[in-house]
């Protein structure tokens, strides 16, 4: 629930900082690492936390990683569809939602298997190593704002046919 309402609060204050999606995500990114860092060292007894703050501290640090992760979904398909702009939205969005669920099956599936199961350190770790997957990823991922620049009027330098414009015939 917290996630879905910072989802709404985020893109709006994301409209007014409208081409710095990949470094808004970047920063989400690296407070959702920060945070799945400290839990993992609360777990592994690395932080002490004294035991009438330990329930609280691990809500807030789960729920600020989630808040972090799922609240920026929307400005990763903002940022997708940007970026493979002639692709039509639809079929960019219907490629990430595909790999999504394929990956969340998969993770699903994992929790079949008894010692799995019973061990749940392995999910903090899956997190933890898909923000560090992730930071990399967006840092070498080129800006390309050519839908924004068209949507909003400022397409000089853009080219884009569409089907039965003028310069078909």
């Amino acid at each position: 629930m917290t996630s879905s309402v910072s989802s709404v609060f985020i893109s709006y204050i994301m409209n007014y900082f409208k081409k710095r999606v990949k470094l808004f995500l970047q920063l989400a990114n690296l407070v959702a690492l920060t945070m799945f860092v400290i839990l993992i060292c609360i777990q592994r007894s690395y932080i002490f936390v004294p035991p009438s703050f330990v329930t609280t501290s691990l809500y807030i640090l789960c729920t600020g990683a989630a808040i972090s992760i799922n609240g920026v979904i929307p400005l990763y398909y903002e940022l997708a569809c940007d970026s493979a702009f002639p692709a039509d939205e639809g079929l960019t969005g219907s490629v990430i939602v595909t790999v999504n669920n394929l990956l969340g099956f998969t993770v699903l599936m994992l929790f079949l298997h008894p010692t799995l199961a019973l061990d749940t350190e392995w999910m903090t770790w899956s997190c933890l190593g898909a923000c560090v997957l992730t930071i990399p990823m967006l840092f070498f991922m080129k800006e390309n704002y050519n839908r924004l620049d068209i949507d909003s009027g400022d397409s000089t330098d853009i080219k884009v046919l569409s089907k039965g414009s003028d310069s078909d015939y």
